[in-house]
């Protein structure tokens, strides 16, 4: 089952959000206002189809599965509270595989080579923010298939959103960390490892208070990374949460600062600039 937790804003105990930003690794750009027109399929095709629960039978929430296509019958699951999960023969029966391994309960991200099954990513911390969530203690890395794992780095990020695993190359690995969900930090935004996450190197970073919230490698050229940046925190004191007019503010200097970027990639490539009135400030009307 999957969770999306509300943001009531009469609740202080509701995150504070100010904005969505889209980047390309490649370009360093904003690209907030391309859109890609989905494929075109006979929607009859999936008539036939229909949802059903697969379990376990165990209360909580997940916000993170991954499989392979090489293996069609094993996929993970990971628990906010209750570790990863695997299936070997299509969901008729689960099996936690990270009991006694790991320090942390709460996986916020899970990854599976798809050029080799056997190396499977987790990152641990909860990105849903919500009435209540745990912190995680970074990345682990199994190489027999969720059989054995190890610790491997980014310890300080506390809440990791997203992984993905290059497709051909396994040792090429990008971490979307949202970081502390309760005050700024400087280990978060997107990191990539080329050794097998024996070491880390920051490749985007926004802000102490904006962190990465999501990832995708492009398939047909996975040298396109798109990476979704969020500034979000919750705050233990309501006293402490910006005025409106100062979250307009600060959304506003982020959207002409994003602009201004995307426009200089489209002048690059000979394409007319885009006008503000493309990009919305969510808190204006």
């Amino acid at each position: 089952m999957f969770c999306r937790g509300g943001q009531n804003a009469t609740n202080h105990h509701a995150p504070y959000s100010l904005c969505h930003s889209f980047f390309t690794l490649r370009d360093a750009a904003c690209t907030q206002t391309i859109y890609f027109s989905s494929p075109k399929y006979d929607a009859s095709f999936f008539n036939a189809l229909k949802w059903r629960s697969i379990g376990p039978a165990r209360g909580g929430r997940s916000i993170a599965c991954a499989g392979s296509t090489n293996r069609p019958f094993e996929y993970y699951f990971g628990a906010v509270g209750g570790g990863l999960w695997k299936t070997s023969d299509g969901g008729v029966t689960w099996r936690p595989v990270t009991d006694g391994q790991i320090k942390s309960s709460s996986v916020g991200a899970v990854a599976v080579s798809e050029s080799n099954p056997d190396v499977v990513y987790i990152g641990m911390g909860e990105t849903e923010l919500r009435g209540n969530i745990m912190q995680g203690d970074g990345v682990y890395k199994s190489t027999d298939a969720g059989k054995t794992w190890q610790h491997a780095g980014l310890s300080d990020t506390q809440a990791i959103s997203r992984i993905r695993i290059h497709p051909t190359n396994p040792d090429i690995v990008y971490v979307a960390a949202l970081g502390h969900p309760y005050g700024p930090n400087d280990e978060h935004g997107v990191f990539k490892s080329t050794d097998g996450s024996k070491s880390w190197r920051r490749v985007l970073f926004k802000s102490s208070r904006a962190g990465a919230v999501d990832l995708s490698l492009d398939p047909n050229n996975p040298q396109v990374v798109f990476a979704a940046i969020w500034d979000v925190y919750r705050y233990a004191d309501p006293k402490e949460r910006d005025t409106v007019d100062e979250q307009r503010v600060r959304l506003d200097n982020v959207l002409k600062s994003d602009l201004a970027q995307f426009n200089k990639l489209l002048a690059e490539r000979g394409l007319e600039p885009v006008g503000a009135g493309s990009i919305r400030n969510p808190g204006t009307r």
